[in-house]
């Protein structure tokens, strides 16, 4: 082996053992980044009662994205559920939308200004209220379709990468009948001889006691 020959060889190992690492790492990199994700939680409920509340939460996942914005919004069933207490987390640095009406519930999150979100945790919470006569079952579908649905901002892209949603069902039992009260009987007190006298028996020995008397009195 030429002295040109074993210099090309050493230059292209030193290439190869330097170029390698870095697309290896850029495979991995790219691997690990997948779709973001919104779920609710619990998924399931079974023991809800009409006039009971049950707090729920948004958990966001991002994908190993880095996320600028949030938008959740969730179909309720009006008629059966009130939603009451949204309230953001700090997974994000502001939420300049909470609110729920005519079935629908809209909850916007904002990250700080070059300060993408990347990672997972609960991106809001809220309460819903069983209304009285509810029954069946009532769920909540995160909307992820459409320009008035759930978006996951890409921070640099502003392209949606939310790729997965989880709605959740709940369960509503019947109330329990409320109980009627046994009413208490009112026992008058016995005299202190014990014996409860009927009112002829006493008229009975009235008039004998009257008559004994004035035959005596004779």
């Amino acid at each position: 082996m030429n002295k040109y020959l074993r210099k090309t060889i050493l230059a292209l190992t030193v290439i190869v053992l330097l170029v390698l690492p870095l697309r290896f790492g850029d495979i991995v990199s790219a691997q690990s980044v997948t779709s973001a994700r919104l779920s609710l939680i619990p998924a399931q409920e079974d023991a809800l009662l009409p006039g009971s509340i049950l707090t729920v939460s948004v958990l966001f996942e991002s994908g190993g994205h880095d996320v600028d914005a949030v938008d959740v919004v969730i179909a309720y069933d009006a008629n059966k559920i009130d939603v009451q207490n949204i309230h953001g987390s700090d997974l994000f640095a502001s939420y300049p939308l909470t609110s729920a009406e005519n079935g629908t519930i809209r909850i916007s999150g904002l990250a700080a200004i070059n300060e993408p979100v990347n990672g997972n945790g609960t991106f809001a919470t809220f309460d819903i209220h069983v209304k009285d006569g509810a029954t069946g079952s009532t769920s909540l579908a995160v909307i992820d379709s459409g320009d008035t649905g759930s978006h996951v901002a890409e921070h640099g892209t502003a392209a949606d990468v939310l790729g997965e949603t989880v709605g959740a069902t709940y369960n509503i039992g019947a109330a329990s009948p409320s109980a009627t009260p046994t009413p208490t009987p009112i026992v008058d007190a016995l005299p202190s001889t014990g014996v409860v006298w009927p009112t002829y028996m006493i008229v009975f020995l009235v008039l004998i006691t009257t008559t004994f008397g004035f035959v005596v009195l004779r």
